[in-house]
């Protein structure tokens, strides 16, 4: 895996955050710390000996091990929960509010942050520092979360959402809270469908055994955060937790009494903002008590109006005497809004740095003088890291078109124009328009000349003229179709590369889920997030082809072998481990018989009852192609040759055939069998008969869907040895 700086993030973010992190010179007027000063974390060490108020330490810290046990974290999260007693714990706070399966990639990024600058500043401060996930399970935008993108091998781009319980008049209940409808197993097998993996992939029973444990949205993203990073120590917090929301009773208390010096703030850092050129990125109705109340069923914001506190709806009412009492008895039925929720946590939290995002950043830059109002002080505000990652079969892309990530991301109008233009190099209307001149030209002085000789020549070489210009046209028609075909090719690659890289003309961050790349490349990439150097900004990542890494199941799964197979079997010592019956093999074709031989990576797909592995998708009955496979049934190096290894060639084929694979070009999405049965169907790399290969096929003994481009696939009788069914493929 290789890692490169953008250097130019106005491409990926809005100028605010790009000044934030390049030139804070322009926004220091907001901010009371430059993240870049070294001895800025230190200053906020002593601010916090100093401040007023003390966050509740042993209640916070007793509240979040109770809370990420429940979650089944591991054992390093639970010390880190319980180490926020000490006195001298400081907190590294970020947060997002649960989408599914995680959401976009920066929910998984923000969390990366948070490991990353706690485990930093615990060593620059020589105090212990917490990373903390605030999982806003209170947030109300059931649009936002309640959506999945996912891209398939065309470059389209999927949308996909559960069906929540339509919101209720008056308030939309906590998106937290939301139970967990049966569709979420439906979209947890589209996501391994879309992503190219079978249903008992690792990552995809990390997700299942998620939902199983959970019973509501929260729960669920709570359980996966907890499953990629509990053992990096990061302790997730839901604001919604009763103990906590008791804790936070005298911030809220505070808030209503002071709300209209709370929007006297505001609008005057909305007005500086204006005034440097940027757009607030609050606008709260000066009405607005900041805070919302959650009757069990809905949450609706609390407005004061005409002497009294109510929801926009008049179904609420509290006089303020009413209020107060209720804040005394219920403070669990409050929840605050987008001003007062970075307060909350710094009432909490003994905050020493808070990773946001874009759009985080410019609210904060409206709150720097409402933190004073609850004896409070705005933390150090840290950049979240930023990554576009770029999968293999992009690079391949991009080079067959001398193109650039760069250029997806700045310009995909302007490359696909390039691009298209360079597939007609020689202006292929104009030459043949001047082929056709020039004939023309030649013929009329000869037929002069020839009609000196014999009159009737002249009619015989007009029709000799028509028929060249027949055949002018002929050929000018079929360079056409060729360059049309280049053209679609061009075009669904172009497609491809803009929703992988640059998905609806968003940052690729903002769009993807984490999960699709876990099941295809596993988690080694994500584990080396953590551990390489950030310069900060934002990082290209170029992904290492799947299976090129020893030991590439993801380890967030367990077992850690193929399931299904014995330890034993599931792995080997060299490049691509064969199924369980066939010889594994490197590059030079070295193989084993029984076991997976010299294999270096398993495929992590189960054995089918009476099969070391499952059929693999055929041609159509009666087709050219199936009477191949049918004529070679028994013979040397056909279906039931066992044990030998891939041929010379990089990518090995997953069969139980003997002979040797082809030779693929590097990068190749597949090829044909080996020299057993060279015509059998291929897969995409890491695709369900192959497991995190990358270009290999399927021969005999594999199995999944047929690949793009075959009009069938075959569907698998579990229990029935042998019997293949053949459906017809979804278009």
């Amino acid at each position: 895996m290789q890692i490169q700086p953008l250097e130019q993030l106005e491409w990926v973010y809005p100028d605010f955050f790009v000044h934030y992190q390049r030139d804070f010179e322009r926004v220091r007027p907001f901010f009371h710390y430059n993240p870049q000063d070294e001895s800025a974390f230190a200053r906020r060490a002593q601010v916090l000996e100093r401040l007023p108020h003390r966050p509740p330490r042993e209640a916070v810290a007793q509240a979040l091990a109770a809370y990420n046990a429940a979650l089944d974290a591991e054992e390093p999260a639970l010390e880190a929960a319980r180490r926020l007693a000490d006195p001298r714990a400081l907190v590294v706070v970020g947060g997002q509010q649960p989408g599914l399966a995680t959401g976009p990639l920066y929910t998984v990024y923000k969390a990366l942050g948070i490991i990353r600058w706690a485990q930093r500043l615990a060593g620059a401060l020589n105090r212990p520092v917490v990373p903390v996930f605030w999982l806003a399970t209170e947030d109300h935008d059931l649009a936002e979360c309640n959506q999945l993108h996912l891209l398939d091998d065309r470059g389209r781009l999927h949308r996909l959402a559960l069906p929540f319980p339509a919101a209720r008049a008056g308030g939309q209940p906590p998106v937290g809270t939301l139970p967990l409808v049966p569709a979420a197993r439906a979209l947890i097998a589209e996501m391994a469908r879309l992503a190219g993996v079978p249903a008992g992939h690792p990552v995809v029973e990390v997700l299942e055994d998620a939902r199983q444990r959970s019973q509501n949205l929260g729960q669920w993203v709570g359980r996966l955060l907890a499953r990629l990073f509990s053992r990096d120590g990061l302790v997730i917090l839901d604001p919604m937790d009763s103990v906590l929301r008791r804790l936070s009773r005298p911030l809220f208390q505070r808030a209503v009494v002071r709300r209209e010096a709370i929007h006297r703030e505001l609008a005057a850092a909305a007005q500086r903002l204006q005034r440097r050129g940027y757009r607030p990125g609050l606008d709260v109705d000066p009405a607005h008590t900041n805070l919302f109340y959650f009757d069990g069923r809905r949450r609706a914001a609390l407005l004061w109006q005409d002497g009294r506190f109510a929801d926009r709806h008049g179904r609420l009412a509290f006089s303020p005497a009413d209020l107060a009492r209720e804040l005394e008895r219920r403070p669990e039925a409050f929840s605050p809004n987008v001003v007062l929720r970075p307060l909350v946590q710094d009432w909490l939290l003994p905050v020493v740095g808070f990773v946001v995002g874009p759009g985080e950043a410019l609210y904060l830059a409206q709150l720097g003088d409402v933190y004073p109002l609850f004896g409070l002080e705005m933390p150090v505000v840290l950049p979240r890291p930023g990554f576009t990652l770029v999968e293999p079969a992009a690079v391949e892309r991009l080079g067959r078109y001398r193109a650039t990530v760069g250029e997806v991301l700045a310009d995909p109008a302007g490359l696909r124009r390039r691009v298209l233009q360079e597939l007609d190099p020689v202006g292929i209307d104009d030459r043949f328009a001047s082929l056709r001149q020039q004939f023309k030209d030649l013929y009329a002085a000869l037929l002069d000349d020839l009609e000196r000789v014999r009159p009737e020549l002249r009619s015989l070489g007009q029709d000799n003229l028509g028929r060249i210009l027949m055949q002018v046209d002929y050929l000018h028609r079929k360079t056409w179709q060729h360059h049309r075909r280049r053209q679609r090719e061009a075009g669904r690659d172009l497609d491809w590369l803009e929703g992988s890289l640059r998905p609806a003309g968003q940052p690729q961050e903002r769009v993807h889920n984490v999960f699709p790349y876990l099941m295809r490349y596993g988690e080694r990439w994500l584990r080396s997030l953590l551990r390489a150097p950030w310069p900060g900004g934002h990082q290209l990542v170029f992904l290492d082809p799947p299976g090129d890494e020893p030991g590439i199941l993801p380890a967030i799964a367990a077992p850690a072998h193929a399931p299904g197979l014995p330890p034993e079997r599931a792995t080997g010592a060299g490049r691509h481990a064969g199924p369980p019956d066939a010889g594994g093999g490197d590059a030079s074709g070295a193989g084993g018989s029984g076991a997976s031989g010299a294999g270096r990576t398993a495929s992590p797909v189960p054995a089918a009852p009476g099969h070391g592995w499952r059929k693999a998708a055929l041609p159509p009955a009666g087709s050219r192609v199936q009477r191949r496979h049918r004529d070679r049934q028994g013979a040397p190096g056909g279906d039931r040759a066992r044990g030998g290894g891939a041929g010379p060639g990089r990518h090995a084929h997953l069969a139980g055939h003997g002979g040797g694979s082809a030779r693929l070009p590097l990068g190749d999405p597949g090829g044909r069998g080996g020299a057993g049965d060279p015509a059998l169907p291929v897969h995409r790399p890491g695709g369900p008969g192959g497991g995190p290969g990358r270009g290999r096929g399927l021969a005999g003994r594999g199995s999944g869907p047929s690949p793009p481009g075959n009009p069938q696939r075959a569907r698998v009788h579990r229990g029935v040895p042998g019997r293949v069914a053949v459906v017809q493929r979804r278009r």
